[in-house]
């Protein structure tokens, strides 16, 4: 038995990323080790946050959302009968979930995908782009549903 890991940031795509990995993780009898993964708010010029708005109250909303996805994939998986371990991370998320996979030895790593075209992530990148390109395993790029 291994550990899979999950990224997720409580988005569609990221929702069908943990039903995959629940699923295979259930049929396996691995592990599920759930990630949320959160940038430093940038504003204009640089600034560590948008000007005119609190820092403090951005920062607090982030966390509990974060709080909040890593909660609601933990009572799922439980529900299912997978063990299931979460970590909060911060930085940049392609990079913190492939180490965080290379630190658990993980056997693949989940991730959701927004369905951006080529045009669009070369304007603004993807992390599930970025994890297949830095990743030394299995990647499971999942697409949200259409909407």
């Amino acid at each position: 038995m291994g550990v899979m890991v999950v990224a997720t940031d409580g988005s569609p795509g990221a929702d069908v990323a943990f039903e995959q990995a629940l699923e295979l993780a259930s049929a396996t009898g691995d592990s599920l080790a759930v990630l949320t993964v959160w940038q430093a708010l940038q504003g204009d010029f640089g600034l560590p946050y948008p000007p005119g708005v609190a820092l403090s109250e951005l920062l607090r909303a982030e966390r509990e959302h974060a709080e909040a996805t890593l909660a609601g994939a933990e009572k799922r998986a439980r529900v299912a009968g997978v063990t299931i371990q979460t970590r909060l991370l911060t930085g940049d998320p392609a990079e913190q979930i492939c180490f965080f996979a290379d630190d658990l030895e993980a056997r693949l790593i989940a991730v959701g995908s927004r369905g951006h075209g080529a045009v669009m992530r070369l304007l603004v990148g993807s992390v599930s782009a970025a994890v297949i390109q830095r990743a030394g395993r299995p990647v499971l790029v999942c697409l949200a549903p259409p909407t």
